[in-house]
């Protein structure tokens, strides 16, 4: 019972340094899942910037859908402008023609007031004709103050609209086109404006506003991208030096661990192997030994000699990878008889090279092997004392 329990004890050493290496194994795999979690902001943080893009390119095809209006709507002021301009004319010509008349009329009355007994008559028809004259003409003046007012109206709206006077637009104006072409034309461009509802006078800035915020956006998508991208990079070569540190130091230990099992036990076959050799990093180890002169077995099914030979093994296979500084043994040798006690007595001088070793052990062929001894006695019944010895 007592080699039993000095058993388990070593097999609780081991395993608390097997429970070290997988916090080693645990804290490279805590490494890679934060990297993957951040990945996976940063590939939702692309899908937000990507809904937004799609946003401002709608945003961005209504700005241009309002420019295409207000394009329209400047050319019917235009036809609106060439037909204004065209009555204008006819106003001036009718005008020219009232003057010349009127001055004719005249002329006929100068030469009838020779005669006037004979024209009196004709004289008061000439009156009423001069007075229909002057009516038609203060018709005509205020037709004329009309147009004249609403050409004023039209010049300030394509000032306001086209950003150009009246005059520029007229010079603009092809006067090779009929009139019942451009009034059909307008007809058919005021029903369209009329469809059109209500012109955005800021489309212009909104779409210069969209166009930057589309630009930062796609900027921002880049370096997003790019962060991804170098991110997963991180990650891969992680994941690569991990898997080749890994298989280095399993190898190494592997080859170290059959060393020492061959030394201890005076041959034999050991090893260990991984569980999923596809991957290093979540995989398990199984440990198989075989002492010479039996079959190949599972680590369990040793004595327990056997089993602290070879954990011994494999803790020497651990150090002589990475050596520790300090390394502390409580009763391993046991279960051990003579023959392995002096194997692994030379196996503890020669680690003692490069490693302090404490060792807790009643075995006196052990304790040959210290450079210094310390013990308890009890020289007085109830009274302990410590007692040491340094050995040459």
């Amino acid at each position: 019972e007592t080699a039993l329990e000095q058993g388990r004890e070593t097999l609780i050493q081991v395993r608390v340094e097997w429970d070290r290496m997988q916090q080693v194994l645990h804290d490279l795999s805590s490494s890679r899942q934060v990297l993957e979690e951040r990945s996976g902001a940063l590939e939702r943080t692309l899908a937000r910037v990507t809904d937004q893009e799609k946003g401002l390119v709608q945003r961005l095809e209504e700005s241009e859908q309002s420019a295409r209006r207000s394009q329209e709507l400047i050319e019917q002021r235009k036809g609106e402008l060439e037909r204004l301009e065209q009555r204008r004319q006819e106003l001036e010509g009718e005008l020219a023609e009232a003057t010349s008349a009127l001055e004719e009329k005249q002329q006929e009355y100068g030469e009838s007031r020779r005669s006037i007994p004979q024209l009196e008559q004709r004289l008061e028809e000439l009156d009423g004709r001069r007075s229909e004259m002057q009516a038609a003409l203060s018709r005509l003046e205020v037709e004329k103050a009309r147009w004249e007012t609403q050409l004023e109206s039209i010049d300030q709206q394509c000032r306001e609209q086209l950003q150009a006077s009246l005059e520029d637009a007229v010079a603009r104006v092809s006067p090779e086109r009929p009139l019942e072409e451009v009034a059909a034309e307008h007809e058919t461009l005021r029903q369209r404006l009329d469809t059109f509802g209500p012109i955005n006078m800021t489309a212009l800035e909104e779409y210069q506003e969209n166009e930057e915020r589309y630009t930062f956006l796609t900027a921002q998508r880049q370096d997003v991208e790019t962060s991804i991208a170098d991110t997963q990079r991180v990650i891969a070569d992680l994941n690569r030096r991990s898997r080749e540190q890994f298989r280095e130091a399993f190898e190494t230990v592997n080859r170290h661990f059959q060393e020492f099992f061959q030394r201890l036990f005076g041959g034999g076959e050991c090893g260990m192997r991984l569980l999923d050799e596809d991957d290093l990093l979540e995989s398990g180890i199984d440990i198989f030994a075989q002492p010479p002169g039996k079959r190949l077995q599972n680590v369990m099914l040793l004595s327990g000699g056997e089993k602290a030979l070879t954990v011994l093994a494999l803790l020497m296979g651990l150090f002589a990878y990475r050596p520790s500084k300090f390394c502390v043994l409580d009763e391993v040798d046991a279960p051990l008889d003579d023959a392995n006690v002096m194997r692994f007595s030379n196996l503890v001088k020669e680690m003692s090279e490069q490693t302090q070793l404490i060792l807790i052990t009643h075995n006196k062929q052990t304790m040959q092997v210290a450079d210094a001894l310390y013990g308890v006695t009890m020289s007085e019944p109830g009274i302990s004392e410590v007692v040491s010895v340094a050995l040459a």
